[in-house]
Parts: C-alpha cells; structure tokens; sequence
C-alpha cells in the first residue's frame, strides 16, 4: 500500500505517511527499487515523486535534516507512464494497520476520541 491514508480537503487530495514502513515487503520493494535505481534516486524520492505527479499534497513525517533535504530533491525527473503505472499496480488499497472492513474494527475506530 503506497498511499496510508488520504483525506480530502477543499478538493485538493493529501498523503499522509506516503512511504508506510509495508513497503519494505518482498513484493513492492523490487519494483521501487529497479526504479529508484533507473534514476538514481531513493525509494522514497521515487514513491513522492509518483505521488506528486499524481497531484497529490504530500506531507512526509520525519526529523531528519538529511532525509527531510533528500525529501524534497524530487523535481529533477519525472516518472515515465511505464513506471506510474508499474508502481500505481503495487496499491493493494488495504491499510497496513487495521482492516477497514472489519465491522467491529470498524466500530471500535469510531468511538475513539482524537481530541477533547
């Protein structure tokens, strides 16, 4: 799963947590990193940089100096359609974290309280 959670605000669509730690499995990591490899940048340069094609907001959490630099250096290449495509293939649309389609999942989420 690429895109952890995505919430709409004023139409414009945003990214929270756009590189989940799910996509160290054996499946996704091969594509993303041939790619990465492709353009001499990281997996998660490459995951943002797909996102920002896409015209998503994106916020990457991180406290790092270095990775919050390399975080940005996205705009000097762009992803082939080949490669939107081969990565756009990777999203099961299943959070890492719970199963949404879980009724009592489901429910439970729904009384918890975020704030007071």
């Amino acid at each position: 799963m690429l895109i952890y959670k995505i919430t709409f605000v004023s139409h414009i669509l945003v990214a929270f947590r756009p590189v989940p730690r799910s996509c160290t499995s054996s499946t996704l990591l091969p594509v993303l990193k041939s790619i990465a490899v492709k353009y001499g940048k990281s997996v998660g340069q490459v995951i943002l940089r797909w996102l920002n094609q896409r015209n998503v907001v994106v916020i990457p959490k991180t406290v790092r100096r270095e990775r919050m630099i390399e975080n940005l250096d996205i705009f000097d290449f762009t992803l082939t359609d080949e490669d939107m495509c081969l990565i756009a293939g990777l999203d099961t649309w299943k959070s890492p974290i719970y199963d949404d389609m879980d009724l009592a999942t489901t429910k439970y989420i729904g009384t918890l309280k975020i704030h007071e």
